[in-house]
């Protein structure tokens, strides 16, 4: 749910195409003025929709059919910064799962282990994990998994400045930010144990400056193999120097 200023003549509410309605305000002159008007004189019940010289008709169904999310008594409510928590879950997201066979690893799951709260994503090949500072008011969090979908849109809504308010339960949770909120229902699986993916020790670590390192990848890209679920490259580590190779059967990088 979002709200944007609007000049209203008579009060009301309807349901409209969200994709055709989208279309619309997109092909709209930037900076024009779009009005809505709902039946007419002539009878006509579809929503008009006016942009310039433009004249739309749009079908519609009554608001009572609309689902609705009911408001949860909710286990924990608290502030986070809103680029903080946005980063967390851009950062995750990628690892998640795909496979409708593991439906608990197609989103994020979120917990709060101490005084942390944790972001994880996991497909089985990829993982990935980020933590930071708990508030108060949400160590008592129950953990949950937010849909992969879910989970990008939340990411836009965010942006990168101010706060966010969080809202969780046993099987919701709400996203407010920049004068919208985003609801949603969790991922009824259980997760799996994902500290198993972090080793406890780590023999050997190596150091690389972090735009080198990117450009060396995408460079070894060029002639990576690909397979089923990405490309492939092999990382060597001698002293002082870390050698990207990409190689498919036709070519080399």
């Amino acid at each position: 749910t979002t709200t944007c200023p609007a000049a209203v003549e008579t009060q009301g509410a309807t349901t409209v195409d969200a994709g055709k309605l989208r279309e619309i305000v997109n092909a709209a002159s930037p900076g024009s003025q779009l009005s809505f008007e709902l039946g007419g004189d002539d009878g006509d019940p579809r929503l008009t929709v006016k942009s310039g010289r433009s004249r739309f008709r749009l079908p519609v169904l009554s608001p009572d059919v609309y689902p609705t999310i009911p408001d949860a008594d909710w286990t924990v409510t608290f502030d986070i910064d809103a680029g903080t928590l946005a980063d967390m879950l851009a950062r995750t997201v990628f690892a998640a799962g795909t496979e409708m066979s593991k439906p608990a690893l197609i989103g994020t799951y979120m917990t709060v282990t101490g005084e942390n709260i944790v972001a994880v994503g996991c497909s089985g090949r990829r993982f990935a994990t980020v933590k930071t500072t708990a508030p108060d008011d949400a160590r008592d969090m129950p953990s949950i998994i937010i849909p992969t979908k879910a989970v990008h849109q939340v990411v836009k809504l965010l942006g990168d400045t101010g706060d966010a308010a969080v809202s969780v339960a046993a099987n919701k949770w709400r996203v407010s930010a920049n004068g919208a909120t985003i609801p949603g229902k969790v991922v009824d699986y259980p997760y799996l144990e994902y500290q198993r993916g972090v080793p406890a020790d780590i023999p050997h670590v190596a150091y690389a400056g972090r735009d080198a390192l990117i450009g060396c990848v995408r460079r070894a890209l060029i002639a990576g193999e690909s397979d089923k679920v990405g490309v492939g490259i092999r990382m060597t580590f001698t002293p002082g120097l870390l050698t990207v190779t990409g190689r498919n059967p036709d070519e080399e990088a």
